[in-house]
């Protein structure tokens, strides 16, 4: 990242630096709030910094005029903000300043949505292919040895649950990170699990997976149930 010769060129300028500081301390701004952190008082020459910034793919202008970090521009931020402190951030200390630069309720859900598809996609696809296999599933209970014919139609509804699900939570969680590939957006959920434990409405994302979780059980019940 810090090869890029456009990112080098735009770390460069301490007016610059300080901007992008801003935007991480601070989360989205908008163009006065930016140029008073800046320290500059040219509206012009405020507005060239700026767009060598947004130039350099650090920098965006969100949908409601306020400025924000990009994912590239949220990474060098950070190891700016590091290299001055001179140490490594604690998990809670990223946790905040993630939640200062993304919507945190969409990440949330998003994340529900990711982690329930991937679930039922996975899930959904052995059973699927074990019913049209015609493989039966054994399963012992104290001692008493079972086996269960998996029926074919609640297989497919946890397939088709897991091929919705899936691509809906990448799509939400794209709006947070629109310059991020598939394989980085599951890499994102690593911070589900801390937001979630500090999350205001924690009740609300535990009801969504026990919902998740029930309706899992049920499907899976039907599936292998004659």
């Amino acid at each position: 990242m810090l090869d890029d010769e456009a990112v080098m060129r735009a770390l460069a300028n301490e007016f610059r630096r300080r901007i992008l500081h801003h935007l991480l301390t601070s989360g989205p701004s908008t163009y006065m709030d930016m140029m008073k952190a800046s320290g500059l008082e040219d509206s012009g020459r405020f507005a060239y910094h700026l767009r060598r910034l947004v130039s350099a793919g650090l920098v965006q202008q969100r949908v409601d005029g306020r400025y924000c970090l990009t994912r590239k521009g949220l990474s060098v931020a950070s190891m700016l903000s590091e290299e001055e402190k001179g140490e490594v951030p604690t998990v809670i200390e990223t946790l905040d300043e993630f939640s200062k630069v993304h919507d945190v309720k969409g990440f949330m859900y998003g994340s529900v949505a990711v982690g329930s598809g991937l679930w039922f996609l996975v899930w959904g696809s052995i059973l699927t292919a074990l019913s049209l296999l015609n493989v039966p599933v054994a399963a012992e209970v104290l001692g008493t040895r079972y086996y269960f014919t998996v029926r074919l139609i609640p297989a497919l509804a946890q397939l088709i649950l897991g091929l919705t699900l899936l691509p809906l939570g990448l799509k939400v969680l794209g709006k947070g990170f629109p310059e991020a590939s598939v394989l980085q957006l599951l890499m994102t959920q690593k911070y589900s699990t801390f937001l979630l434990i500090r999350s205001p409405h924690l009740k609300t994302y535990l009801a969504l997976y026990g919902l998740v979780g029930a309706v899992f059980i049920a499907l899976t019940w039907l599936a292998l149930t004659p």
